[in-house]
């Protein structure tokens, strides 16, 4: 309201019934993917965290979802037509491929084909279909984007199917400034490439989902590259399953823990949780070495010492380890070599 903003992206800080920013009237309503996290105050079922999240649908607004999990979806098709809320939902109303690029100096990213299906005139109970004439057509269109990973694929989708309600509302959004933000939009840590030789990925994956999007991205990118992997959490997330997946993916594997918050777990119970697990040749095949560090910022300087230059280093685990570790770069990425 001070900048006098013609538009502001709110986003939601946890679930969404009960979350502060949703006093709010929106123009419209934008829920993404939905997976277990923060149990503890939304809920141990994807239905429970959905109608968590599905809070912020409001009477008559329109609402876009690219949940794709079955509970998730029904929940949101039951309070969408509860509110007479129009909703266009992912698969039923668009949809959308997606191709990998590998990253290079010149270009960062991926390829996503988004294809919109509109809803075709098609009627119903309310909450059931958004306009009977989409702004965007039928046919496919093909976005490039710096972003890695499959699952960006959906956020594209969702961004795409949001700016299409709102040209159906009367917005004027040209269309190539939509073509170049979603181009060379790139928020940090989120599968982030800061350096080469050995490339280096941020990312502020912190629970089983994401860290499963992170490391299915880096297979999809970069096949068969090994990668050494540094890792911290929160005590309070589910830290064995995601070590698990880390030590299944990873061909090494350095251990640390943050330093600013109170909430991480200790380096010591991350490293006998790690060696437990690698006992179990079958549970953590592909995880050859484990090493641990005080801090992020040493544990990136082992990386860089023990990764060779053909190979890739992938840090993940929190956005407080992400943080620290921006703070220990200075703000600066390393595409030189190290």
């Amino acid at each position: 309201a001070r900048c006098g903003a013609e538009a502001v992206v709110l986003e939601v800080g946890m679930g969404g019934r009960l979350d502060s920013t949703n006093v709010c009237s929106p123009l419209v309503s934008v829920i993404t993917s939905i997976s277990l996290d923060h149990q503890a105050q939304l809920g141990n079922t994807l239905a429970l965290i959905a109608r968590e999240k599905a809070g912020i649908i409001k009477p008559s607004r329109p609402v876009v979802c690219v949940s794709r999990g079955e509970e998730a979806r029904a929940v949101m098709i039951e309070i969408a037509r509860a509110q007479s809320a129009p909703l266009r939902l992912i698969d039923r109303d668009f949809s959308v491929s997606w191709r990998a690029l590998s990253p290079n100096r010149e270009y960062q990213g991926c390829q996503a084909e988004i294809v919109f299906c509109g809803d075709r005139g098609r009627t119903g109970n309310a909450g059931d279909s958004l306009l009977s004439n989409p702004v965007i057509g039928t046919e496919p269109t093909v976005w490039n984007t710096r972003l890695l990973g499959r699952h960006q694929a959906d956020n594209i989708a969702a961004a795409l199917a949001t700016l299409d309600v709102m040209r159906g509302l009367g917005w004027q959004l040209p269309p190539d400034a939509v073509r170049s933000a979603i181009a060379n939009s790139h928020p940090p840590a989120r599968l982030e490439v800061v350096g080469y030789e050995p490339l280096a990925i941020l990312d502020s994956a912190h629970n089983p989902a994401s860290i499963g999007a992170g490391l299915q991205a880096l297979a999809e990118h970069f096949p068969g590259v090994p990668q050494t992997i540094v890792f911290a959490a929160s005590r309070d997330k589910d830290w064995p399953q995601m070590l698990l997946q880390l030590l299944q993916s990873g061909t090494r594997l350095v251990l640390t823990a943050y330093r600013e918050n109170p909430r991480a777990l200790p380096t010591e119970e991350l490293y006998a949780a790690a060696k437990l697990i690698s006992v179990n040749a079958s549970a953590a095949a592909n995880c050859a070495e484990i090493y641990s560090a005080l801090t992020p910022a040493d544990a990136w300087s082992m990386a860089q010492r023990i990764t060779p230059v053909d190979e890739l280093i992938y840090a993940t685990g929190s956005f407080f380890l992400a943080a620290e570790l921006l703070l220990s770069f200075g703000g600066k990425r390393n595409f030189e070599g190290t």
